[in-house]
C-alpha cells in the first residue's frame, strides 16, 4: 500500500468504528423490548393454562392447538422482523465500504487486471500440464488396451488349439470305438455265412434222399397203374370166356383149364415184385 492509501483509509476507519458502535446501542433497546414483551405475555399464558385445567378434555385440546398455532406465528413474526434488521445492519455496514470501494477503484482495477493476467498465464499453464496429462493417459491406456487385445487373443488362440486337439482326440476315439464295435459284427457275419454253408451242406443228402424218396413214390404210383391195368383186363377176359362158353358148352372144360394155367402163370412174377 501507498502512504497517500493510508492516510484515506485512517478517516474511513474510524468512521465505520463509530457506525458499529452505533449499531450496538441502537439494538440494546430492542432487546429490553423484547423481555418486556416476554414478561406481558407470561400472566396470559398462565392465565390460559389455568382456563385449560378448568374445560373438559376436548375444549381444552382445541386451545392447545389454538395457542400452538398462536404461538407459532408469534414466532415466525419475530424470525421475519430479525431478518429485517440483520439486512438493514448489513446494509449500513455495507454503505461505508461502498464509499471506499469507489475511492480505491482506480487502483483495485489495476491491481485486479494484474490478478486476472497472473490466473490466465495460471490457468493457460494448468491447462497445457492437463492436456499433457491427458495425452500421456491416452497413449498408456491405448498401450495397455493393444497389450491385453494381444492377450485376449493368444488365450483365444490357446484355447481354439485346445478345442481342435480335443475334437480330435474325440474323433480318433469315436473311430476307435466304431471299428471295435464293427469287429464284432464282422465277426458275426461270417459266423452267419459258416452256419448258411453248414446248412446248405447238411440240406445237400436231405434233398437227396427226397428226390430218392419221390422217385419210389413214382415207381409205387407206376406199379400200381399197372396192377389196375392188368385187373381190367382180366376182367375183360372174364366177360369174354363167359361169352364163350355160353356159346360153347362142350369145349368149356379144356379152355377153361388152359386159361386158368395162364393166369396164374401171370399172377406169380406180379407176386413176386409185391
Amino acid at each position: 500500500m501507498y502512504p497517500q492509501q493510508l492516510q484515506q483509509l485512517r478517516p474511513q476507519q474510524q468512521q465505520q468504528r463509530q457506525r458499529q458502535q452505533q449499531q450496538r446501542q441502537q439494538q440494546l433497546p430492542q432487546a429490553q423490548r423484547r423481555r418486556q414483551q416476554q414478561q406481558r405475555q407470561r400472566p396470559r399464558q398462565q392465565q390460559q393454562r389455568q382456563l385449560q385445567r378448568q374445560q373438559p378434555q376436548p375444549q381444552r385440546q382445541r386451545q392447545k392447538q389454538r395457542q400452538q398455532r398462536l404461538l407459532r406465528q408469534q414466532r415466525q413474526k419475530q424470525q421475519q422482523q430479525r431478518l429485517l434488521r440483520q439486512q438493514r445492519q448489513k446494509q449500513q455496514q455495507q454503505r461505508p465500504q461502498q464509499q471506499q470501494r469507489q475511492r480505491q477503484q482506480p487502483q483495485q482495477q489495476q491491481q485486479r487486471q494484474k490478478q486476472q493476467q497472473r490466473r490466465r498465464q495460471k490457468q493457460q499453464q494448468q491447462r497445457r500440464q492437463k492436456q499433457q496429462q491427458q495425452r500421456l493417459l491416452r497413449q498408456q491406456q491405448r498401450r495397455q488396451q493393444k497389450r491385453q487385445q494381444q492377450r485376449l487373443l493368444r488365450q483365444q488362440q490357446r484355447r481354439q488349439q485346445k478345442q481342435q486337439q480335443q475334437q480330435l482326440l474325440r474323433q480318433q476315439q469315436q473311430q476307435l470305438l466304431r471299428q471295435q464295435q464293427r469287429q464284432p459284427q464282422r465277426q458275426q457275419r461270417q459266423k452267419q455265412q459258416q452256419q448258411r454253408l453248414l446248412r446248405q451242406q447238411q440240406r445237400q443228402p436231405q434233398q437227396r434222399q427226397r428226390q430218392q424218396q419221390r422217385r419210389q413214390q413214382q415207381q409205387q404210383r407206376q406199379q400200381q397203374q399197372q396192377r389196375l391195368l392188368r385187373q381190367q383186363q382180366q376182367r375183360q377176359q372174364q366177360r369174354q370166356q363167359r361169352r364163350q362158353q355160353q356159346q360153347q358148352p362142350q369145349q368149356q372144360p379144356r379152355r377153361q383149364q388152359q386159361r386158368q394155367r395162364q393166369q396164374q402163370q401171370q399172377r406169380q412174377p406180379q407176386q413176386q415184385q409185391r
